[in-house]
């Protein structure tokens, strides 16, 4: 039997100075081992003066991480982003999608978050040749 745990969140305002990283969302999992995704929206920098913005996101597991850096302006209405990491737990634990700017100062909305789980019962990661 396959075990999938999912969790969502619809919004979230990220206005931080550079290097604050902020918890976005947590996933709460048993024990198990897990192939785990986060998937979000980023929308356009803000106010309105403010022309581009570099954001770094990273999904977390334990010890095991995904990063994605996504610099964008007000020419892009937005960018989505995917990440995807495994782990082993051998208890209870989360993932966790954490996200900071990384240039300046800034203010975006993150949206349409989802951090999904799906507990296996072999869980192989090898390096791709």
């Amino acid at each position: 039997m396959t075990d999938i745990i999912s969790g969502f969140k619809n919004h979230f305002k990220l206005k931080k100075d550079p290097g604050e990283r902020v918890e976005v969302g947590r996933l709460a999992l048993p024990a198990g081992r897990y192939s785990i995704w986060a998937k979000f929206y980023l929308g356009p920098p803000r106010p309105e003066g403010v022309t581009s913005s570099t954001v770094k996101c990273r999904l977390q597991a334990g010890n095991d991480f995904d990063d994605t850096i996504i610099s964008h302006n007000r020419n892009v209405t937005g960018a989505s982003a995917a990440l995807n990491v495994v782990h082993s737990f051998t208890n209870a634990g989360f993932a966790a999608l954490t996200c900071e700017f990384v240039d300046a100062a800034g203010d975006t909305n993150i949206e349409f978050i989802k951090i999904t789980a799906v507990n296996a019962g072999v869980l192989v990661n090898n390096p791709l040749p």
